[in-house]
């Protein structure tokens, strides 16, 4: 087995192991937990993914494509991590109390005050994750991520169960970045202290004021739904939005999250060796598409029983959110990894330009589309994220050798699968049968027709990704 097949096997058995103990927690605490109280936390956890990209400011990226990664190079890195971090854990701490005005709730105060803490923390692990991923040791990083995320589920269900209420999931967060602080610098390589000098300094500010604008323009448009929904919907629909918006990220914490952690690094030694990665980009491409789209189209008309099963009756108002968001995310797919080809061939001012263009294009429909419904809201997510896919296509084919006909005819064959998927499941969901049965039977006896008929049309167009897994 080549180093990327063996590294994309641990990538993903962590991903998979990190998705399996989060996915039984989250059935747990849904049987616990009211959609409020998750709404509350949900809140805070928005605002601190942007604050969390504004922590990283670009370090992540700027250790995994550095060719000459010196000690004196590292620690210059981990002094800008640290300078955001404690900046950031101070502005929020200032500004806990306008945040909880904002939204009128006084909870929000609290949890704030309380994750604080991963920012004082999480400096001295975020370097030694990236030098991992660099050095594709992915062994650590199965290790170091697996155990982070077993505690912080054991820690947030075990709250929950006492009475806790938002504040277990407090405590579960806090507790999985502590974790991953300690096995982190525990198995990464040692580094020697030296004093950096500035311009490594400079260099670190000057790739981070690029790549963390990227992400934080992104993230920020990203979460920027659940900020308006708490704002003018209240805190019980933050809650059904949350929980649909998890049940349609798994796929991509089941399968982007093992890809990413290998593929960059990966596009950057192809960079290196052949001076061109447009094959590699495409393969990629198709083989995600051919398994997003009809993993979203299933995941749109079965909703309804899946979040019945696995999260409660309480739950069940969110079914129709899950259509909205699986279609946006079938859109997603596409241009997912742009971002990484961008880094990878070094055309990051073409990232910055597509990003700053769509997002705010972005920011623009959804802001525009909270003036009227919450259902208009969800299909405006949906026209944020083609106009995105248009805007990051034409960027990316200014930068490489790949025209936008290359990148449509490379979806032929994922589009041929979705329609037979498609097709297929449309008229299972509608056997008189399966409303006859418990959810659980339902799921099953669908899911297998589902995926045997995948199968089938997988072969049917000749697509070579089972052969390229068994590989």
């Amino acid at each position: 087995m080549n180093n990327l097949k063996k590294s994309l096997v641990l990538s993903f058995a962590q991903k998979y192991s990190e998705l399996l103990i989060g996915f039984c927690a989250s059935v747990i605490l849904a049987r616990l937990l009211i959609p409020e109280e998750v709404g509350l936390y949900s809140i805070v956890a928005t605002i601190i993914v942007i604050a969390h990209m504004i922590r990283d400011f670009g370090v992540s990226s700027y250790i995994v494509q550095e060719d000459d990664l010196t000690d004196e190079k590292l620690i210059s890195a981990f002094l800008v991590t640290f300078t955001w971090s404690y900046t950031i854990a101070l502005l929020l701490f200032l500004n806990a109390q306008n945040i909880a005005d904002f939204f009128e709730r006084e909870e929000i105060n609290i949890i704030i005050n309380h994750v604080l803490f991963n920012f004082l923390i999480i400096p001295f692990g975020s370097v030694s994750l990236s030098l991992l991923r660099k050095d594709m040791n992915f062994s650590a990083l199965f290790k170091v991520n697996v155990t982070s995320a077993l505690v912080g589920a054991i820690v947030s269900v075990s709250l929950a169960f006492n009475g806790f209420s938002f504040m277990s999931l407090v405590w579960g967060s806090i507790a999985t970045t502590f974790t991953t602080v300690c096995l982190s610098s525990f198995f990464r390589k040692k580094i020697k202290l030296v004093f950096p000098s500035s311009n490594n300094i400079k260099n670190v500010f000057m790739f981070g004021s690029k790549s963390s604008y990227i992400y934080i323009l992104f993230m920020s448009v990203s979460q920027l739904p659940e900020i308006i929904i708490g704002k003018f919907f209240g805190m019980v629909n933050v809650g059904l939005y949350s929980r649909a918006n998890g049940l349609v990220m798994l796929f991509h914490m089941g399968v982007m999250q093992g890809i990413v952690p290998v593929l960059l690094p990966h596009l950057v030694n192809e960079m290196k060796k052949k001076g061109d990665i447009k094959q590699e980009y495409l393969k990629c491409v198709n083989y995600i598409c051919i398994v997003a789209w009809p993993f979203f189209i299933f995941l749109a008309l079965m909703s309804e029983k899946i979040i019945s099963f696995l999260y409660g009756a309480n739950w069940v108002l969110a079914a129709p959110l899950v259509t909205w968001l699986a279609l946006a995310g079938a859109i997603v797919s596409v241009y997912s990894i742009n971002t990484h080809v961008f880094v990878a061939t070094k055309n990051i001012n073409s990232d910055v330009k597509n990003q700053s263009i769509s997002q705010a294009l972005s920011f623009i429909i959804i802001i525009a589309a909270s003036f009227f419904s919450l259902q208009i809201l969800l299909m405006s997510i949906v026209l944020a994220r083609l106009v995105s896919l248009i805007v990051s296509t034409y960027y990316l084919c200014s930068a490489t050798n790949m025209v936008a006909y290359d990148i449509f005819s490379t979806l032929v064959k994922p589009f041929a699968v979705t329609v037979i998927s498609f097709i297929s499941i449309y008229y299972i969901s509608r056997l008189e049968y399966l409303n006859n049965v418990s959810d659980f039977f339902a799921l099953l006896i669908s899911g297998t027709l589902f995926v045997l008929v995948w199968f089938i049309s997988l072969k049917f167009v000749k697509s070579d990704i089972i052969d390229a897994v068994m590989k």
